[in-house]
This record gives structure tokens, C-alpha cells and sequence, in this order.
């Protein structure tokens, strides 16, 4: 089968993904894949291993997910892609992060970081940051916590995110609510409101052969599935 067939069979497992029917995308996307092997094309296997990965996630079945990022990571590294590895490395962290296991996390994350402040992806350290800080919270180190969400709100703001900037300053709140500055995190639900609330439709979001996101880990999103 050709490899536009294996394009429609994720364009439409995409669509399911997006309405939260998970099984019916993780169908269509096993049928891409089918494609894929058969064609042999490394590009169209990463953007279908890619969403595999990610519906596996977002429907809890985190050792599945693992396996199909540890493929895509190594066709990365074939294909000698640096960004799509960051991306990757971003995604298995999270994956350790449903999984509470922060310290396997956090050296996902920052491997990830490394890569991806090379290749200058702004919007992929926006939510890097963010999980970093997740990480950091949840550890007790609040200091690093509140220097990681002021790095994803400033990149946020940056990129005219406004609802990244709202869930920035939600986060940057939450921190300062455990360090008991209430006073600051008050500021910090003011700065929130000039948002709007985010949906993070980046997270678990659909890959395609050119461009890949960064999922966020179950804890951080804000929207079922």
C-alpha cells in the first residue's frame, strides 16, 4: 500500500484522537502502520509510531507507549533528527512522570532540554519548562519549581500563548501557595485571569511527518483524555 494511504489512515485516526475516541484512532493508526512497514518509509513510521505512543498514553497504557517512543527514538537517531529526538526524550519523561518515578523523569527532561535549546524550539521549552517545574514541585524543590514556570511563562509570552501565559501563572500560583506566599500567589490568579483557561491542545496532540509535539503527563492536563 502506498504511503498516501498510510497519510489518510492517520489523518483520520487524528480525527478520532481529537474527539477523545481513543480506540477507534488506535485502529486506524494500526493500520498505518502496516503501511509504513511495508513501504519502509522511516519518516511516515515515526509520525504513526508517534501517534501510537500518544494514544497509548493518554489511555494509561504507559508500557505499550514506551515502546513505541523507544522506536521512534531509534529511527530519530538514524534519521539524525535532533528536534524530533528532544521531543521524544520529552515524551518518555512523561511517561516516568504518570508513573511518579521523578527521577527517571527529570533526566528525560533534561537530555530533552539540551537538545531542544539547540535546535531553538520555543514552543516544544515552553511546555518542557512547565513539566520540568511539575517535576520540581513535586520533589519539594520550589525554587527550582518557580525558576522553571517563569522560564515557560516568559516563553509563553513570547510566542503570544495567551492561554499558556494563563496555565503558567496557574502553576507559578500553585508553588507559592506551598511556600505560603499567598500574597504573591493572589497576584499570580490575577495574572491568570487576563488569560483563559487552557485546554492544552498541544498535549497528546496528533504528530505528523514534519512536525512532532510534546505530550504532557496525566498530571498536568487540564482536560479529560
Amino acid at each position: 500500500m502506498p504511503t498516501s494511504s498510510s497519510d489518510r489512515l492517520n489523518q483520520i485516526g487524528n480525527e478520532y484522537f481529537g474527539r477523545g475516541l481513543y480506540t477507534e484512532a488506535y485502529d486506524y493508526y494500526q493500520q498505518a502502520l502496516a503501511c509504513d512497514r511495508q513501504s519502509g518509509d522511516r519518516r511516515a513510521l515515526v509520525a504513526t509510531l508517534g501517534n501510537l505512543g500518544n494514544v497509548c498514553a493518554v489511555s494509561g497504557r504507559r508500557e505499550q507507549a514506551q515502546q513505541y517512543y523507544q522506536e521512534v527514538l531509534e529511527l530519530q537517531k538514524i534519521l539524525g533528527d535532533e528536534r524530533g529526538i528532544g521531543t521524544t526524550l520529552a515524551n518518555l519523561g512523561n511517561l516516568r512522570t504518570d508513573a511518579g518515578e521523578w527521577e527517571r523523569a527529570q533526566a528525560y527532561y533534561l537530555e530533552a532540554l539540551d537538545l531542544l535549546t539547540r535546535a531553538g524550539d520555543d514552543a516544544a521549552l515552553a511546555v518542557l519548562s512547565a513539566n520540568l517545574g511539575l517535576v520540581a514541585r513535586e520533589t519539594g524543590d520550589y525554587e527550582q519549581a518557580l525558576a522553571h514556570d517563569e522560564r515557560s511563562l516568559t516563553l509563553m509570552r513570547r510566542l503570544g500563548n495567551q492561554a499558556g501565559v494563563a496555565d503558567a501563572y496557574r502553576l507559578i500560583g500553585k508553588t507559592y501557595v506551598l511556600r505560603k506566599r499567598y500574597d504573591d500567589a493572589a497576584a499570580c490568579e490575577s495574572g491568570r485571569k487576563k488569560g483563559k483557561s487552557l485546554k492544552q491542545p498541544s498535549c497528546w496532540s496528533a504528530w505528523s511527518p514534519s512536525i512532532a509535539s510534546i505530550t504532557c503527563p496525566s498530571s498536568k492536563r487540564t482536560r479529560a483524555g
